[in-house]
């Protein structure tokens, strides 16, 4: 994550403290997405997916135990209030964006921690796809 070539970073290294990075992130729901052929390493149709709640030891999880349908969390307050950060290292956070393939969520899903990753998180606790104009 901290050194990947994205353009998150890029944009930290020219705008400094002035970069406030947030994700968002989601428990449950449908959304669009291409489908990520794994074998053929290349997209396959642009389709609407649906996940089922968050599993225990997700970040989404954590989220959804406060039910909240709507928040923006200050991931840096956060920081600086919480009791022991190690606890939030073993978490696991979702990477769902422009490509999935639900019949390989390990793919999907990877260890990390959100306090050194973004300063805020946009939450939604349940998605519904966007109308395509693609279709």
């Amino acid at each position: 994550s901290g050194d990947l070539d994205t353009q998150g970073n890029f944009l930290k290294e020219k705008l400094g403290d002035d970069y406030y990075a947030l994700i968002s992130l989601f428990n449950e729901g449908e959304f669009n997405s291409f489908f990520w052929d794994q074998k053929a390493e290349r997209t396959n149709g642009f389709k609407t997916f649906h996940l089922d709640p968050s599993h225990e030891g997700t970040y989404e999880h954590l989220f959804a135990e406060g039910k909240w349908p709507l928040a923006i969390f200050d991931i840096q307050k956060m920081k600086n209030q919480a009791i022991s950060q190690d606890q939030f290292k073993k978490y696991a956070v979702r990477e769902i964006g422009s490509v999935f393939n639900p019949d390989d969520l390990e793919a999907f899903e990877h260890q990390d921690n959100l306090f050194n990753r973004c300063e805020g998180v946009i939450w939604v606790n349940t998605v519904t796809a966007a109308t395509s104009l693609w279709r």
